[in-house]
């Protein structure tokens, strides 16, 4: 664990004497869809996300990478069942309109899966992509999404059911407090405060 999430996290979380508010650890779960081949997609989404969001504090992603041992373990339906049993925890699916040619069979099962467990479906499209999927846009809550942090963090807010919308930028905003608490120097740069950009987002929420 870092020092700034030790001191996010901590019961006796303090910084320089200075008592630093408790975050709660609420996080976003999302599944992304990829290919295995094109794994780099799955970490990109992390490395867009990474400066305003720490993965498995902020986010955690259940999607099932390369390295992971089910590869060539695993037979279709077991397969099915472990990625079933994934979206279903999640608070969204997000799914690359490019990748649909790549990997169009289990694109379209993650698609039936989510929409079977009421998941929200989000179709992001990478810079420089000119053409959609038409099947993936016809099935997304929110589609066509920019390839921007804080589009796509937008995009994710809008599909939480209230309470946990309003609880996650409450997270937000006490991490802003907290920045504001450590004197400068104390722990290394802390992620892009959200706080303001967030404080006051009204989403026309989806999932009521």
């Amino acid at each position: 664990m870092s020092e700034f999430n030790r001191l996010m996290f901590s019961p006796n979380n303090k910084a320089n004497g200075l008592l630093a508010p408790l975050i709660p650890e609420i996080k976003l779960n999302i599944f992304t869809s990829h290919a295995w081949k094109y794994g780099e997609h799955r970490s990109s989404l992390h490395d867009l996300l990474s400066p305003k969001l720490i993965k498995n504090s902020d986010y955690q992603d259940h999607s099932i990478p390369r390295e992971h041992p089910v590869e060539g373990t695993l037979g279709e339906a077991e397969l099915y069942d472990l990625i079933n049993d994934r979206i279903k925890q999640c608070d969204v699916l997000l799914v690359f309109t490019s990748m649909y040619n790549v990997r169009r069979y289990w694109v379209e099962n993650e698609i039936k899966i989510a929409r079977a467990h009421k998941v929200p479906i989000i179709s992001i499209a990478r810079n420089g992509q000119q053409r959609h999927c038409r099947l993936i846009n016809e099935y997304a809550t929110i589609e066509n999404v920019g390839w921007r942090a804080l589009s796509v963090l937008k995009a994710i807010l809008e599909v939480l059911p209230k309470a946990k919308q309003k609880a996650f930028i409450q997270k937000l905003v006490d991490k802003d407090k907290l920045h504001l608490s450590i004197p400068q120097g104390t722990v290394s740069t802390p992620p892009s405060s959200l706080g303001n950009a967030f404080a006051h987002f009204r989403a026309p929420n989806l999932m009521d």
